[in-house]
């Protein structure tokens, strides 16, 4: 098995040579890296749908207040899915 060198910075940004990542480690950063590209779709989903129910809602009852009370609830619904996925 060949031995693999790995890079990485210091605090003055120097490059040196670093221990070789354990296989848990690697899951772990995967596991963030998958939630972090996840993250716009948490937070634009509820809002857009919010939006587009309160649309729908307010073309129907002929009045504006539903497109409002869909981005507060769409928001509210963001923000709490933003709690949950950092619990």
């Amino acid at each position: 098995m060949v031995s693999q060198r790995h890079l990485g910075f210091d605090k003055n940004f120097n490059i040196k040579i670093i221990p070789q990542p354990k296989k848990n480690q690697k899951k772990k950063s995967l596991f963030a890296l998958v939630n972090a590209s996840n993250l716009g779709y948490y937070i634009i989903t509820p809002l857009i749908t919010g939006v587009f129910l309160g649309y729908i809602i307010d073309k129907k009852t002929g009045s504006n207040f539903f497109v409002i009370l869909g981005i507060i609830i769409g928001g509210v619904c963001s923000i709490y899915n933003l709690f949950r996925l950092t619990k």
